[in-house]
């Protein structure tokens, strides 16, 4: 009888390992809010080289659940090690598929996208600024997206509760999470934005995908209201070095640089011109756009999202 308890116990064991390495470093658990424990692997430096951080954390799997198992290891290392000594600026990670719904404007439908690749633009970027103090990368898409309007809806122009801000904080979150960009381990820092076009005060938001200020790619205000976006209360993203890094291609044209839409408003007043909000030409440098109320020009935009 002994024996056979014995033996049983080794089938029963047996069937664990055989279910773990199955499963891979993740089991199945339904009082894990996202039913994924790790192993003590999980976090672990593959290829420390690898640009590709499916690669350096040496994902196998396919798909969203790439994405999602990069993200995972992602977390699990920055859990381990703050300063995220092994991950350089330029590092990527790779969306296989990008697809997001239109807002009610009918603006920024974006279907099938392939192979699209968002940077690391930056490593604790946030920290010691407006009380942020979580361990973070910021990645931003290396090119832009499709071209849309702000949309705002009269002057003066203001990002907040802007067309583009309430489409990036809605139906882009939901093709984020598509896409296998789980937003559960996405962080929404706290960053000032100039409330308004001409401001001189800033408002605090936290949202978990957004528009760069100008301050935070370029590390100083040319366009924008130095009063309201200061070296006190804005990041820099350390990848943006040169003109050259700031340049960004429409997705379906990638080599032929193009225009795109920061966050910030365009401190003073130009005469005749409309809602005015800073962008980045296609050679890299400052530059405003007159955005005629309601809807203004379309420009390419590249979103950016913080994952800890």
């Amino acid at each position: 009888m002994k024996k056979k308890m014995q033996l049983a116990a080794l089938v029963s064991g047996l069937i664990v390992v055989a279910a773990v390495m199955f499963i891979g470093y993740r089991i199945v658990a339904p009082d894990d809010p996202l039913n994924i424990i790790p192993t003590p692997e999980h976090g672990v430096i593959k290829d420390v080289n690898a640009e590709d951080l499916s690669v350096k954390f040496g994902i196998t799997s396919t798909g969203p659940t790439k994405v999602t198992d990069t993200l995972i290891e992602l977390h699990a290392y920055l859990g381990k090690t703050p300063d995220a000594t092994d991950i350089k600026l330029g590092d990527y990670m790779v969306l296989p598929s990008l697809s997001v719904t239109q807002d009610t404007d009918n603006q920024g439908a974006i279907s099938g996208l392939s192979n699209v690749r968002v940077l690391v633009v930056g490593i604790n970027s946030f920290n010691g600024k407006n009380g942020n103090n979580t361990p973070h990368l910021v990645f931003q898409f290396k090119d832009a997206l499709v071209d849309r309007t702000m949309g705002v809806a009269a002057a003066p122009y203001s990002y907040i509760d802007s067309g583009i801000q309430t489409y990036l904080k809605g139906n882009f979150v939901s093709g984020l999470e598509n896409a296998g960009v789980l937003s559960a381990y996405l962080w929404a820092p706290s960053r000032a934005i100039a409330e308004k076009y001409n401001s001189t005060s800033a408002t605090i938001i936290a949202d978990t995908v957004w528009l760069p200020t100008e301050w935070e790619i370029f590390g100083a205000n040319t366009f924008s209201v130095s009063a309201a976006e200061t070296v006190a209360n804005q990041a820099k993203l350390e990848y943006y070095t040169t003109a050259d890094t700031r340049k960004k291609g429409l997705s379906a044209t990638p080599s032929t640089p193009t225009y795109y839409w920061l966050a910030s408003p365009l401190a003073g007043t130009i005469t005749g011109a409309g809602d005015i909000a800073c962008t980045v030409s296609g050679s890299g440098d400052a530059f405003v756009e007159y955005t005629f109320a309601p809807a203004g020009g379309p420009l390419g935009f590249a979103p950016a999202f913080c994952v800890y």
